[in-house]
């Protein structure tokens, strides 16, 4: 959505074009990369900050919102678009963290958030 609603800075765009995988190789390497940034995300910051902050007499909404601060800021934004779709996606994963108190469906999740965004990717630099 982000990537979709946006405006592409051309200049930019080739700015960064070489550190884009261009082969075969390098794409596994760069979607498995995002793939196991998203379980380790899911693992350090709903399943072990929000348990902990919860066992620490903290309010479960509340240690959703403690935990999503370093995750937004783990992303390295580049603008304010970035921190508000962070902050949500970070508040929506707690949140279904609290309800659900599974990860693996959220590792799911994220996965196809993360997938989708490298699909929008490899396109645009292809």
């Amino acid at each position: 959505m982000a990537l979709g609603n946006g405006m592409v800075d051309i200049q930019k765009l080739n700015a960064i074009s070489s550190l884009t995988p261009r082969t075969t190789m390098s794409r596994i390497i760069f979607i498995l990369m995002g793939l196991v940034a998203g379980i380790s995300e899911e693992i350090v910051y709903r399943g072990f900050a929000i348990r902990a902050l919860s066992s620490n007499q903290i309010n479960k909404w509340l240690s959703v919102l403690i935990a999503t601060i370093p995750f937004i800021f783990q992303h390295g934004l580049k603008s304010i678009d970035q921190f508000w779709w962070f902050m949500s996606w970070g508040i929506a994963f707690g949140v279904l963290f609290i309800i659900l108190k599974k990860l693996n469906i959220l590792i799911i999740i994220h996965w196809l958030v993360i997938l989708s965004a490298m699909a929008a990717i490899l396109q645009v630099v292809n």
